[in-house]
């Protein structure tokens, strides 16, 4: 069924609604949602290249996302954290997704372990959820894995050597 007596009277079809401004019957915009947000891999290396990205409902194609991402360090109780903040990252959606490519800092996260980042998503005024963890591992040329700092298993297998000078030949990072 269309308008009683025509669009003019503000009589609109079930799901419709009267703009008053322009007096006409619309269809309610779609509600927007941040779906879900995910990182391209579970772990990598620092100096590799990631993928952040946002599935969407209800933005238009060209809306500005904001990448929020930190560095998490988890204190030994499991529970309290120390955030340390990277810089954001934009881009903008296409057909309710978007994703943006950024490289794992090289580094460690200050306490003598491996990096771990998580990112939401900023929409306007939504944000997303917290994703999941990224899990690093040292991996960058020139990380000294050798040095008696670093506990075991933190770096990865390919890395290249770069001989600290402790020592001739004493270098063991992955090689």
């Amino acid at each position: 069924l269309g308008p009683i007596g025509g669009a003019l009277d503000g009589c609109c079809n079930v799901g419709q609604i009267w703009n008053e401004v322009s007096n006409t019957c619309e269809n309610p915009a779609p509600p927007k949602i941040i779906n879900s947000v995910s990182w391209s891999t579970n772990q990598a290396n620092t100096g590799d290249t990631v993928q952040l990205r946002v599935f969407t409902s209800g933005f238009p194609n060209e809306q500005q996302v904001e990448f929020k991402i930190w560095e998490e360090d988890t204190f030994f109780d499991g529970v309290d954290t120390i955030d340390d903040p990277q810089p954001s990252k934009f881009v903008i959606i296409n057909n309710n997704f978007a994703s943006v490519d950024w490289t794992i800092p090289n580094g460690d996260d200050g306490i003598g372990g491996n990096l771990e980042f998580y990112f939401k998503a900023r929409i306007g005024n939504l944000e997303s959820d917290k994703s999941s963890v990224l899990r690093t591992k040292f991996g960058h040329d020139g990380w000294d894995c050798d040095d008696e700092r670093v506990i075991g298993g933190q770096c990865s297998i390919s890395l290249i050597c770069d001989d600290d000078g402790q020592g001739i030949g004493d270098s063991i990072e992955g090689c």
